[in-house]
């Protein structure tokens, strides 16, 4: 018959705590919407998408400036709402992965 399991020993718990520190996985902070905005505004298409609105507004074209300003702003706004859903979805499979234990 197998000897029933036993758990570490207070003392060995705490020098392998001490050693090694809490069995815990990393948290990574999460970005918050700001930090998304600035991450997608510093993309190099994005900022040719506004060069080329620019210049079609320094060229006397409203419309196609108008449209094409509109257009990257609604990029921006698909990337944002992606990344924060991603947000969102990584911190629901950190709380999935956290065993437990008694």
């Amino acid at each position: 018959m197998a000897a029933p399991l036993t758990g570490l020993e207070e003392a060995e718990a705490a020098r392998r705590l001490a050693a090694t520190g809490p069995n815990e996985l990393y948290r990574t902070r999460s970005r918050g919407l700001i930090s998304i905005v600035l991450g997608a505004m510093r993309e190099p298409m994005f900022g040719l998408l506004l060069a080329a609105a620019a210049i079609y507004l320094l060229l006397g074209d409203l419309g196609e400036g108008l449209f094409l300003t509109a257009g990257a702003c609604s990029a921006i706004g698909l990337v944002v709402l992606q990344e924060a859903r991603s947000e969102r979805a990584m911190a629901r499979l950190r709380e999935l992965a956290q065993p437990s234990s008694r």
